[in-house]
């Protein structure tokens, strides 16, 4: 219900993910950017803290780590120092990495054996994410 261009009665669909959730790549952000990264975030909010209707997600107690991505392992070690990450996270980011590799590894042998391309190639990726995922036993979300 708020961001750009959002006005009185615009639906919108889209993805939401509990704050914090900055995404990068892995050949960029390493363990020292990815760790200065969420200890700034969480340790400057209240000099951002009214920047925008919705950073009030990024409220240190309000912090929310379950969701289907991991998390990098910089940010991770910063999370445990400041004392709101603990065994459950770990579970839970033990199981995102497991996700991601479910992923990778179809990923893989789709783009390898699909003789697919365009609209075809996206819809037989999508069959076969979700095939991946439920022989691995976990929830494809999306189909």
């Amino acid at each position: 219900t708020n961001g750009v261009a959002l006005g009185k009665g615009v639906k919108v669909e889209g993805a939401r993910y509990p704050l914090p959730v900055i995404i990068g790549y892995p050949k960029t952000v390493n363990n020292e950017m990815a760790y200065n990264l969420a200890k700034v975030i969480h340790e400057l909010y209240p000099d951002y803290k009214d920047a925008t209707p919705s950073t009030h997600g990024y409220k240190p107690t309000k912090a929310h780590f379950d969701t289907i991505h991991p998390y990098h392992p910089g940010a991770v070690k910063y999370y445990k120092e400041a004392g709101v990450w603990g065994a459950d996270e770990d579970k839970r980011q033990a199981q995102n990495m497991k996700r991601q590799l479910v992923l990778k590894t179809a990923w893989d042998a789709h783009k390898k054996s699909s003789k697919a391309t365009g609209k075809e190639f996206r819809a037989a990726w999508t069959k076969a994410r979700v095939a991946a995922l439920k022989a691995a036993g976990m929830e494809a979300y999306a189909e």
